[in-house]
């Protein structure tokens, strides 16, 4: 069990190390130019999506923390195909536009979240 809590972090890491950016437009520059080069690249770029369902179904664990963690990492991944298909569409992306157009930074907390949050849920979930 600790061998996967510590692919848990190290793929959060990765995900970290290729998804940044100062700000939203630095941001979604770095996702863009995975998402061009192929689809299923930038699917595979999100290896902690297919960990999150590979263990809840090896442990059968199917609580609520367990499911919450692949629903958000789903959502996550939903929500940033569909603002890069916008992008590419060079669709009006809504409420999302004030944030390219005004240069919003991210901030340091905002970065490092997911390096946080989503190890403490897995614990949660699977070792306690």
């Amino acid at each position: 069990m600790e061998y996967f809590f510590s692919l848990v972090v190290l793929f959060e890491v990765l995900e970290l190390s290729w998804q940044r950016g100062d700000n939203f437009q630095d941001y979604f520059i770095n996702l863009y130019k995975y998402y061009t080069k192929s689809v299923l690249l930038f699917f595979a770029l999100h290896p902690t999506f297919y960990l999150s369902l590979y263990f809840q179904l090896y442990y059968n664990n199917f609580s609520f923390l367990a499911s919450a963690i692949t629903i958000l990492k789903g959502i996550d991944l939903v929500f940033k195909i569909s603002v890069l298909d916008k992008i590419t569409k060079g669709e009006n992306l809504g409420v999302f536009t004030e944030l390219f157009k005004e240069n919003v930074k991210i901030s340091p907390f905002m970065r490092y979240f997911g390096l946080v949050f989503y190890p403490t849920l897995y614990y949660l979930a699977y070792f306690s």
